[in-house]
């Protein structure tokens, strides 16, 4: 909708009904002079299947107006806060996201991002695809909160640890159960600091 716009002050959304929406892909996709997003803390999203690159490149720091965001109908969040600024994914932790099958890119290059425990407890036994979900977050280096996520039926995990140049230790991971991986190119491709 906004795609590649340079728009910065989004307020005059702040009261559309987007009740019946089912598909916000793209939707702020580069607009980069997008800094507060604020104004859509009361969407209602709750129909919404398709979040994939909503954010992408934005120059988003504070995503907490999406904290009480209902995306429990969403299934694809491919790329959705790829390359924004964000480093404090807390109000993530109670994103029900248990009916996505597509989590691809979903941090993307979010540079400043180091700590990943709020998503610890994220439910992505649905999930088929975890392609470059943490690729370039540079910042990474402790992946524990993953320990217990159930990635049974992903079938991609190619470059999800791609470029995580200060990732050391990826023991917590060790019992994931990759019997249905097809793809695991690139993994951790670039992890100059990994060692055992």
């Amino acid at each position: 909708m906004f795609r590649y716009c340079k728009i910065s002050n989004i307020t005059v959304l702040e009261n559309w009904n987007t009740s019946k929406s089912e598909n916000f892909c793209f939707m702020f996709s580069n607009c980069k002079l997008i800094t507060n997003i604020k104004p859509l803390k009361n969407w209602n999203v709750s129909r919404c299947k398709d979040f994939s690159a909503m954010f992408e490149f934005c120059s988003i720091t504070d995503i907490k107006p999406l904290e009480c965001w209902d995306v429990s109908n969403g299934t694809n969040f491919k790329e959705i806060f790829r390359y924004t600024l964000i480093s404090d994914i807390k109000p993530l932790e109670k994103w029900d996201i248990s009916n996505a099958t597509d989590l691809g890119a979903f941090f993307q290059g979010c540079k400043s991002l180091s700590d990943i425990s709020p998503l610890k407890n994220w439910n992505i036994l649905k999930c088929e695809n975890l392609t470059d979900l943490f690729a370039s977050c540079i910042e990474l280096t402790d992946i524990s909160p993953l320990k217990n996520w159930n990635i049974s039926n992903v079938k991609n995990i190619s470059g999800l640890f791609w470029v995580c140049k200060n990732l050391t230790d990826i023991s917590a991971i060790q019992n994931w159960n990759t019997l249905k991986c097809e793809k695991m190119r690139s993994l951790f491709s670039r992890c100059t600091y990994l060692s055992y």
